[in-house]
């Protein structure tokens, strides 16, 4: 993201802006991990600094997206709440703010949730 809350693609050239009002942009890995206690395969969810190693990405079967979009006008949203990116259940949901906001929220499976050897 740009200074200017514009999602950007950065390729080979200068980077282009691709979408605006973009408030947050948020990637999450789900990787299959090896319980020590039962040895069975289970899922977590972690972050990019977390897999430090080819066999740690190989672990992972599936990106969860985020994206917080926000509109330019300023509306009536008197009492209106919604869940960021961050929302965990639990959290207290946040002010609209006289301003329209969504959140895109997908996951993308990459491979079948079958246990891989590592």
């Amino acid at each position: 993201m740009d200074a200017k809350n514009n999602l950007v693609c950065a390729g080979s050239g200068a980077a282009q802006p691709i979408v605006s009002g973009v408030m947050d942009f948020q990637v999450t890995y789900l990787q299959q991990v090896l319980d020590a206690a039962t040895k069975q395969p289970q899922f977590r969810y972690t972050s990019a600094t977390n897999i430090t190693t080819s066999a740690d990405w190989g672990n992972v079967h599936a990106v969860e997206v985020c994206l917080e979009f926000e509109g330019d006008e300023i509306i009536d949203t008197a009492g209106s709440t919604y869940r960021d990116c961050n929302w965990k259940t639990g959290d207290a949901e946040k002010s609209r703010g006289k301003k329209m906001r969504v959140i895109y929220r997908n996951t993308f499976y990459v491979r079948n949730q079958g246990w891989q050897a590592t």
